[in-house]
């Protein structure tokens, strides 16, 4: 498939490689893997469609998703620039990961002390 061959070559090495191979250019013209198959700019714009506009009930309002000093702008970045997982617009777990970013960002995340309930009953 494309996503496996543009960043490992089919031609076999003679030679061990370090994983990956090729490293793939970071701009504003393309996504961090490009497995998306489209530009940075499209990916943000689908997912802001997903998440705003989806014919189900919305999951977030788009003008609070652009606002940056809000929950929902702070998710909203974290999943274009800062999520490990760097998700396409159509990926499953798209929007439970945007809300779990919301909450997070909504409950002060960044100064949790702890992530669990504890010991008691």
């Amino acid at each position: 498939c494309f996503c496996c061959t543009a960043c490992y070559p089919l031609d076999p090495t003679t030679s061990p490689t370090v994983i990956p191979s090729v490293v793939a250019p970071v701009n504003e013209g393309i996504v961090l893997s490009d497995m998306c198959n489209m530009t940075r700019s499209e990916r943000e714009l689908w997912i802001l469609a997903t998440l705003s506009f989806d014919p189900e009930p919305p999951v977030s309002d788009s003008a609070l998703m652009l606002a940056p000093s809000t929950p929902q702008g702070k998710a909203y970045t974290w999943l274009l620039d800062g999520d490990p997982m760097q998700l396409c617009p159509d990926a499953p777990n798209l929007k439970q990961r945007y809300i779990l970013a919301v909450l997070y960002y909504a409950t002060n995340g960044d100064n949790w002390f702890s992530c669990y309930q504890g010991s008691d009953p």
